[in-house]
């Protein structure tokens, strides 16, 4: 049995050692390795992709009904945006 003292009563809690991480706000690993992908079937910048990866990942995610799904229509959006930039460097 635990015994609450005045003295333990006033004593801040302990010290976590890691934050705790609110769930639906992670980014996973596995997105590094479709950013890599993207970026190679694509010939574009990695800092680029990655950037319009996790911008893809935090607009998709605040709406996702299917959260498991969201790696690939993230890898989606992304992919149609460089084919999009692709074509209007061409004209």
């Amino acid at each position: 049995m635990l015994r609450v003292t005045e003295a333990s009563r006033n004593m801040p809690p302990p010290a976590l050692e890691h934050a705790p991480v609110k769930m639906g706000r992670t980014r996973p690993r596995a997105g590094e390795d479709a950013i890599a992908r993207i970026a190679v079937a694509h010939g574009a910048p990695l800092e680029f992709v990655r950037w319009q990866f996790w911008n893809a990942w935090d607009a998709l995610q605040e709406d996702a009904k299917f959260p498991d799904y969201l790696l690939v229509l993230t890898e989606r959006k992304v992919v149609e945006a460089l084919r999009r930039r692709r074509r209007q460097a061409d004209i």
